[in-house]
């Protein structure tokens, strides 16, 4: 379900997919989709809108370096009884 003024109303989508969402919030934003991304941008755009007149653009993936969080031992120890409580961690 999509709504605002750039989004068709009434349209009906054919086969859209969960992992079409992201594509198409990042093109609806002006933001260039990832190559490794899956899924595609739906065609819910107005035509004449901007989203909809406007290429959708690829980019590579660029990995970016994260900072490691400081956090103490008993902080660590915590978080890792918790992810193993999910089963994130054997």
């Amino acid at each position: 379900m999509a709504a605002g003024p750039a989004i068709r109303a009434g349209g009906v989508l054919e086969k859209a997919e969960i992992i079409d969402i992201a594509p198409t919030v990042l093109h609806l934003m002006g933001l260039p989709i990832p190559e490794d991304m899956d899924g595609r941008v739906l065609p819910v755009f107005e035509p004449g809108s901007p989203p909809a007149a406007r290429p959708v653009e690829r980019a590579p993936y660029e990995e970016e370096e994260i900072e490691e969080l400081a956090m103490s031992e008993s902080e660590r120890q915590h978080m890792r009884s918790v992810l193993q409580g999910f089963g994130y961690l054997g």
